[in-house]
């Protein structure tokens, strides 16, 4: 591999780099736009005067769970079609073999849609958050908030961020 080539590869690497940290960025801010709706949500379950019932909390915070989980799902696309074009590439500059660069839009775009939503949307990193959050839910949704009662996932964030935080006190 000439120079040239050899120096468009490496660029197309950093484009490859920024594009994902691009997207990972948005996903997570995503996730914290996530977890306030469901922080809010269950305030007003919690509250001393529910402005929610169990099942609307369990209805409404599942739905919104889900609709994040497949956009998560689906922005991930691309960032695993970049990651699937990185490893090309570095291959390539590895051997010092010929590579036909760049190739972004067309790596980026092309591919089986429904399977790469599928591989992305059942990895690890992906849906742990969103088990996570239906245990919470369930959690929630099952404990007699009405006596006063904090569910055991909230009872250990508490106790937690009282140790972490000594100004925060453990209900």
């Amino acid at each position: 591999m000439d120079d040239d080539k050899r120096s468009v590869a490496i660029e197309e690497l950093k484009l490859l780099s920024a594009i994902i940290g691009r997207i990972e960025g948005t996903i997570f801010q995503r996730h914290a736009w996530l977890f306030s709706l469901i922080t809010a949500l269950a305030l007003a379950l919690f509250n001393k005067h529910p402005l929610i019932c169990k099942q609307q909390f369990l209805f409404i915070s599942s739905f919104t769970t889900i609709v994040f989980w497949i956009t998560d799902a689906i922005q991930r696309v691309p960032v695993h079609r970049a990651i699937e074009r990185s490893k090309i590439v570095e291959e390539a500059l590895r051997k010092n073999s010929y590579l036909c660069t760049p190739l972004i839009s067309d790596e980026l775009s092309n591919g089986k849609n429904f399977v790469d939503f599928l591989h992305c949307a059942f990895r690890l990193r992906v849906w742990i958050p969103i088990i996570c959050c239906f245990y919470f839910f369930l959690d929630s949704s099952l404990t007699n908030h009405y006596s006063g009662a904090v569910p055991p996932s909230m009872n250990l964030i508490f106790q937690f961020l009282s140790h972490e935080y000594p100004a925060i006190s453990v209900r």
